[in-house]
């Protein structure tokens, strides 16, 4: 669940969780608005992308 909006100055996790029933997973995409940033591609080097944005932080070791 993604909560609907966060106060300013405030921090959140967000967390993804997915059965794939046994197929593989292509690519986790996480979105503010319509901009892209986070992203999960496991078949990539590097797997893990973040795309800067103003006002957030996104830490990819959690």
């Amino acid at each position: 669940m993604v909560p609907s909006a966060i106060p300013r100055g405030s921090t959140t996790t967000l967390v993804c969780h997915y059965d794939l029933e046994g197929d593989f997973l292509y690519s986790v995409k996480w979105y503010r608005g319509r901009r892209e940033f986070y992203r999960f591609t496991p078949r990539e080097d590097p797997s893990i992308k973040i795309f800067p944005m103003h006002g957030m932080h996104v830490d990819p070791k959690i």
